[in-house]
């Protein structure tokens, strides 16, 4: 859901929020007209800027705080190189001070004390399971772990990652996602009755985790994740586990 800060008590949820996470000073806008600064970030903790891994340019971003109510943002960039991490948000006197590393410095005044977040990956996920009073939900800062409403199913995780996000079916299959929308439709996946799970056992072990996708009448294998180690002296056994705690659409869990 959106976190909307008024009181200067909660200014701790927004340091929470935004903490080592990167933004680029000069994508820094402000609207006269709306009076609002928008302060476009990189939603995941990182040591560095994130870049995609394949064109080596930096990611979109994929959050932004709004100071609602304010004049144009006063900013001190001693060092100008471009990209700081989010350090500490305070509110005194009416006027808003952001405060980034290495040294850089963002104020303005406002009327009032309103910021709004939007909603991260996980923010997301987790409101629109809300409409399954039957899901059993885990969530912490940087993941969401949905355990299964019946012992056929299979757990669901989503992982927000530095760079990239992870969905683990049954704490075995996982793929990786560049975008947090690919990842929420992997997880509306998996949790849906569209997605058949058939898992190899050696003995108690289980090893293998093939994802299936309905076809008509039929199961289609569209991803294998298997272990390199394994106790192969076993007898092999498959295990069919399901999920149907959501209808899926390709657009939303």
């Amino acid at each position: 859901m959106t976190l909307t800060i008024r009181d200067p008590e909660r200014l701790v949820l927004a340091i929470d929020r935004i903490h080592d996470r990167w933004f680029d000073v000069e994508a820094i806008a402000y609207d006269l007209g709306t009076r609002v600064v928008k302060i476009p970030f990189w939603n995941r903790p990182t040591t560095r800027p994130p870049v995609n891994r394949v064109t080596g340019e930096p990611e979109p971003f994929d959050g932004f705080p709004l100071v609602h109510d304010a004049d144009e943002p006063r900013i001190e960039d001693k060092e100008r190189i471009g990209t700081y991490s989010f350090n500490l948000v305070a509110y005194s006197n009416r006027e808003i001070v952001i405060t980034a590393e290495p040294n850089l410095r963002i104020s303005c005044c406002v009327r009032t004390l309103h910021l709004e977040f939007a909603p991260d990956a996980v923010d997301q996920l987790v409101a629109k399971l809300a409409r399954y009073p039957e899901a059993r939900v885990t969530r912490t800062d940087d993941s969401i772990t949905i355990e299964p409403a019946r012992d056929a199913g299979f757990t669901v995780e989503l992982h927000v990652e530095a760079n990239h996000y992870t969905v683990y079916f049954d704490g075995g299959w996982h793929e990786d996602f560049d975008t947090s929308e690919d990842a929420l439709k992997c997880v509306g996946f998996g949790l849906s009755s569209s997605c058949r799970l058939v898992v190899t056992y050696r003995g108690t072990v289980p090893c293998r985790w093939a994802v299936q996708s309905a076809l008509g009448d039929e199961w289609v294998t569209d991803s294998v994740t298997g272990l390199l180690t394994f106790p192969f002296w076993r007898r092999p056994r498959e295990v069919f586990k399901q999920n149907d705690l959501v209808a899926f659409r390709p657009e939303e869990p």
